[in-house]
């Protein structure tokens, strides 16, 4: 869902999505932030108590990737855009 952002009547949005963890979580959010990086985002893996990736800039506003022991979660923040928020929100598809 569309959202305002900035000071221009631009919008942006927001998402998270879960799944089921891995195994190694501390390996896969390692491949995590190695594809951000390769986004040229600005990345930052925090290890304990469990690994989390943070991450700003490249393609999007931000981005985390959460290993918890029942759920992976990914959320990301996009860059803003231009376009009224409740416009986009109200469009069909």
């Amino acid at each position: 869902m569309a959202a305002p952002c900035g000071s221009d009547g631009n919008a942006g949005t927001s998402a998270t999505i879960g799944s089921q963890p891995g195994a190694d979580h501390l390996a896969d959010a390692e491949i995590i932030r190695d594809y951000w990086k390769g986004l040229e985002m600005k990345v930052r893996l925090v290890e304990e108590p469990i690994p989390v990736v943070y991450a700003t800039g490249g393609p999007a506003e931000r981005m985390s990737f959460g290993t918890g022991p029942a759920l992976y979660d990914l959320s990301g923040t996009s860059l803003c855009a231009a376009g009224d928020a409740a416009q986009l929100n109200d469009a069909p598809g």
